[in-house]
């Protein structure tokens, strides 16, 4: 496998896992998701804008010009992304719109062959069949109310893993622009297209917490999870396949569910190891298992 391949895959696991750690951050701050979601995008374009800057790398701006409608578009697919499933969050249980928004990573393989062109096998699409199998086991056994709306909520999580399948599909047509570069202007626009959702609900005074109520916890999610996090993910993003991007999408819930009994000693049914596993089973299965096609003799 060639070195930069390896370097990507890297990238993208480690996005997955920081990614999956979030929970464990926001539990610590007192805003409701979408603020958190709103600091974070700014704080996140501030720590990739600095890094550019202390950089100092050569921009091609006719380049970046050519390619700018495409960034802008995935970085408001971003926003619209995060709007949505705070939506169904707050119309349906977590677990509901978790199940719908993680078939984002489903549909991005099952429309990859169309726009992108690229192969779909059935060793892959059983893949992450598995994982989606095991997804629902992860989440089938919470209990509770499904939400005020489930029908809305649902629909909510449905339009945020169309606008993850959007995310996928734009930036594959993004070509030349360095990862940091590109993750700046991503998260910028984002940031933009959230700032509308969160002053129309917002409700009530202005607060930002203190150092000892989660203001160490926002400034890490907006730096670590925004910034560094997001950066490894769409540099990767740019070297591997929408289909790969998808199957590795599902270390995001594996690894939030481990960081969740680990850090906050969430107790995990045997259903849910069970779930965990098949997730772990099904991603590195649909990714790694390529059989050999057999050649008839003359």
């Amino acid at each position: 496998m060639d070195r930069s391949i390896m370097i990507a895959y890297a990238k993208v696991i480690s996005a997955m896992v920081i990614l999956g750690s979030m929970g464990v951050f926001v539990r610590h701050i007192p805003l409701p998701s979408e603020e958190i979601a709103l600091v974070r995008a700014f704080l996140g374009s501030l720590f990739l804008l600095a890094a550019l800057l202390l950089g100092r790398r050569p921009i091609d701006w006719p380049l970046l010009k050519k390619q700018l409608p495409l960034l802008v578009a995935c970085g408001i697919s971003l926003g619209l992304n995060m709007a949505f499933l705070y939506q169904a969050y707050a119309y349906t249980s977590i677990s509901n719109a978790t199940l719908i928004y993680y078939c984002g990573p489903l549909l991005a393989m099952l429309v990859s062959p169309l726009v992108l062109k690229e192969r779909l096998t059935f060793f892959k699409l059983l893949g992450i069949s598995v994982a989606m199998g095991g997804l629902f086991l992860i989440n089938a056994v919470k209990t509770g109310a499904l939400g005020p709306n489930p029908l809305r909520g649902l629909l909510f999580g449905l339009l945020a893993a169309l606008m993850y399948v959007s995310i996928l599909m734009v930036n594959k047509f993004v070509h030349g622009i360095p990862g940091l570069l590109h993750t700046c202007i991503l998260m910028l626009v984002a940031w933009i297209a959230l700032l509308p959702y969160v002053l129309l609900h917002h409700r009530g005074p202005w607060i930002l917490p203190g150092l000892t109520g989660g203001l160490i916890d926002l400034l890490l999610l907006g730096l670590v999870h925004g910034g560094l996090a997001c950066y490894l993910y769409y540099s990767a993003l740019q070297q591997l396949p929408a289909q790969t991007m998808a199957l590795c999408g599902y270390i995001d819930p594996l690894s939030a569910l481990f960081f969740s009994a680990l850090l906050l000693s969430e107790r995990l049914s045997a259903w849910q190891w069970l779930g965990a596993a098949l997730i772990f089973a099904g991603a590195l299965f649909g990714e790694l298992y390529h059989p050999k096609t057999k050649t008839s003799k003359t």
